[in-house]
Parts: C-alpha cells; structure tokens; sequence
C-alpha cells in the first residue's frame, strides 16, 4: 500500500507531472489542438462589438 504524501501540490506541480507522463504524440496533438483554439479565439475577437452579436457575424463570415 502506497503511502500518502502529506505534502501538497500546486496546480501547475500537477499539470507539469501530467504532461511529462503523456507520449510524444499525444503532447503534439495537445499543443495543436491548443493552436487551433487560439487562432479561434482570435478570430473571434476581430470581430467582437461587445455583445453577442459576434455569433451572428461570424457565420456570416464563413
């Protein structure tokens, strides 16, 4: 039985030791996957008036 380690973690100690475990391949596709999010985002920005408005625009656009 594995014993219990009384010391805590910071948010960032745990997303570090997640990131090191994971394969080549899938922190590849993690980062891609962030990429293609922000690009969105951005995007998404470019076109913000402050209301929801921007929803409608955006399939407008596409």
């Amino acid at each position: 039985m594995r014993k219990k380690s009384i010391q805590q973690r910071s948010a960032q100690d745990i997303q570090d030791r997640i990131f090191r475990k994971m394969s080549a391949e899938k922190s590849i596709r993690l980062a891609s996957n962030f990429f293609h999010f922000a690009q969105v985002l951005h995007r998404l920005g470019n076109h913000y008036d402050g209301t929801r408005g921007v929803v409608k625009k955006n399939r407008q656009d596409s």
